[in-house]
């Protein structure tokens, strides 16, 4: 079964968005099984609390709850937390930016064999892409899924009108998915969507090469 580790801030902006239960039903690269973090919950509930939707906590905090219902919850062991630490201290030597979180979904990923991140965190994929030119053994090659190509696959695989709308109407959550969905300009059409988010995808598979999934 295809497995995906999900980052704070996918977790997050699909919450602020109300497409987390759409996105985990439209398996994105065809992910059947998704986890997360112990402290996401608790995390991702006080980031809804204090930095609400325009539609309220109350029915984003509701929705949230009932998604994360189906995602399992992992605690890193002893040894994931130390891996973790050695990769961050690695991507530091090459003064590249990987965070608490990030390091320790990667050794999670390498230990217990799942098959993507889901992330939003693009320094976090920049390390990781610096880490793999430095040793193309690490295991995480072509691992990582970025925020765009989740909305990518969402738009190919759901109602994309419903998509859009949803993130045009939380344009201040993700800046950069609003001008990718021309929230401005009302009648855009899908194409655009499209060409929008591919040029993000492109732009970072040439700023990170090696790490973004390509199998969809």
């Amino acid at each position: 079964m295809t497995g995906a580790l999900i980052d704070n801030d996918v977790l997050y902006k699909t919450a602020a968005f109300g497409v987390l239960g759409k996105m985990m039903a439209s398996g994105p690269f065809r992910v059947q099984h998704y986890s997360m973090l112990g402290a996401a919950k608790y995390m991702i509930t006080k980031r809804l609390t204090k930095r609400p939707p325009a539609r309220g906590s109350s029915s984003a905090l509701a929705e949230f709850e009932a998604a994360i219902a189906a995602i399992s919850v992992l605690e890193p062991t002893d040894e994931e937390i130390r891996f973790a630490a050695t990769l961050e201290f690695l991507a530091q030597e090459l003064n590249l930016e990987l965070d608490g979180g990030e390091s320790i979904l990667c050794a999670i990923l390498l230990n217990r064999k799942s098959d993507y991140i889901f992330t939003g965190d693009k320094r976090a994929i920049r390390a990781v892409s610096g880490l793999l030119a430095q040793d193309n053994t690490l295991g995480l090659s072509e691992k990582i899924v970025c925020l765009e190509q989740i909305f990518m696959w969402l738009i190919q695989h759901a109602d994309s009108t419903e998509v859009r709308t949803a993130i045009c109407a939380e344009p201040t959550v993700d800046k950069s998915l609003a001008n990718c969905f021309s929230c401005l300009s009302p009648t855009v059409q899908i194409e655009s969507w499209r060409e929008g988010l591919n040029s993000h995808i492109e732009d970072l598979k040439q700023r990170a090469p090696g790490v973004l999934a390509t199998h969809n």
